[in-house]
């Protein structure tokens, strides 16, 4: 498979994500196929959730969806018949579900996979604790599970520190990949603030979820105000844990801007 830019032919790529919205590793998965697409791969998703795609499906992408596969098993048999239908040569995961359903695709395939790359995009340990059985079980197949594919992407080095120590991964077949944030903002203004020694900002551009650990925003806001240094919180995402940070930063007399995604 050769990039466009170098004159030679581009190749096939299918994505594999629960959907195209709804939060960051969507966002991210839209940005990377329009990224290809725009290099001249021909460049396929589907979907395994029942969302809707049309409004955010980037341009020159072909949709599918298994959506109304139950289980699995039957997802992973419906992703399997989209490799030929595709042609992909390579498929792509994003999400431990998502990921789940590939590599299982992979091994019905067998030697007609194509090359499987997935990515991680959270530290699964922190999230195991008091995590229901299905959590649980989805890490635990992971843990075998992911070893599999050609290739893993890690969102960040702590990532990929856990997949090399816990998954079992190489370092030689992981590449850190951190987030496009800056393609968010891409074509607008630019806002600026007059700087200053004594007024901070903490932004926390994640999901409000117990694996980002976003108390850790107030405590550090809240050390940062008793020292004399005026400091405040800016979310830009909503969560599970959206009502206790609000009540903490009250308790602690912290400023919690919030904005939505």
């Amino acid at each position: 498979m050769t990039d466009s830019r170098t004159g030679g032919a581009a190749g096939t790529i299918l994505f594999v994500v629960p959907s195209l919205h709804g939060g960051g590793a969507e966002f991210v998965a839209r940005t990377w196929m329009a990224w290809l697409v725009s290099r001249g791969y021909t460049v396929s998703v589907v979907t395994t959730s029942m969302k809707a795609t049309g409004e955010y499906l980037p341009q020159g992408v072909t949709s599918y969806s298994v959506g109304r596969a139950k289980g699995q098993t039957a997802k992973a048999r419906a992703v399997k018949d989209l490799f030929d239908v595709t042609g992909a040569e390579v498929a792509v995961g994003l999400q431990s579900y998502a990921n789940l359903v590939l590599l299982t695709a992979q091994v019905m395939a067998g030697a007609k996979s194509p090359k499987v790359i997935v990515s991680e995009r959270n530290l699964v340990s922190l999230g195991l604790r008091g995590a229901d059985l299905a959590h649980r079980s989805k890490s635990w197949m992971a843990r075998r599970l992911y070893r599999r594919a050609d290739h893993v992407i890690a969102i960040s080095h702590p990532v990929a520190r856990e997949l090399v120590a816990s998954y079992g991964i190489r370092g030689d077949r992981m590449t850190v990949v951190p987030n496009p944030a800056t393609a968010k903002v891409a074509g607008r203004e630019r806002i600026r603030r007059e700087p200053s020694e004594t007024s901070i900002q903490i932004a926390l551009p994640c999901r409000l979820v117990t694996q980002k650990r976003p108390m850790l925003a107030i405590d550090t806001a809240a050390e940062l105000n008793r020292r004399g240094i005026t400091a405040e919180v800016v979310s830009f995402g909503g969560g599970p844990l959206r009502d206790e940070l609000v009540a903490a930063a009250a308790t602690a007399n912290v400023t919690f801007i919030e904005h939505n995604w």
